[in-house]
């Protein structure tokens, strides 16, 4: 009986001088219940787009990007997880083809609804190794060759 008063005391204690947030927390503040109850916590999916009339892509529970096809019902992997967290993605765009994904990450916020951000284009088929890259002409063209353009 002494004893679980001598807990219950101890606990009271760190309760009240929040002792226990500088041992559990590295920063911040406190977790409030309303941010628990609205879900403020849950990691933000990247938004569900059509790409056609009976293609849809979205970010599937383990994370990376399925396509769903509605008119065979089949599902295929664009991107797995692995390649969205590398670039921490906060947005894309599908070719109509469902070849190629444009990510958008490094956002930086320049005003209420601008910001910048880089943009890097997957190809899903197959990695890219270029056999040689330039600029040209004075509007500053991208020259990338592969593969001894054998297509």
């Amino acid at each position: 009986m002494v004893i679980s008063f001598v807990i219950a005391g101890i606990v009271t204690a760190i309760y009240l001088l929040g002792y226990v947030d500088e041992l559990l927390y590295w920063s911040g503040r406190r977790m409030r219940l309303e941010e628990f109850l609205r879900g403020d916590l849950a990691k933000e999916r990247l938004p569900t787009t059509w790409v056609s009339p009976h293609q849809l892509v979205y970010q599937a529970d383990d994370g990376g990007l399925l396509a769903l096809d509605t008119i065979n019902n089949t599902l295929s992997v664009l991107v797995t997880n692995h390649t969205l967290r590398q670039l921490n993605v906060r947005g894309y765009k599908c070719s109509p083809n469902l070849r190629y994904v444009l990510f958008q990450h490094n956002i930086k916020e320049v005003y209420r609804r601008t910001f910048t951000a880089h943009y890097t284009v997957y190809d899903g088929q197959r990695n890219w190794e270029w056999q040689h890259a330039a600029w040209l002409g004075p509007e500053g063209a991208l020259l990338l060759a592969a593969d001894n353009e054998r297509r």
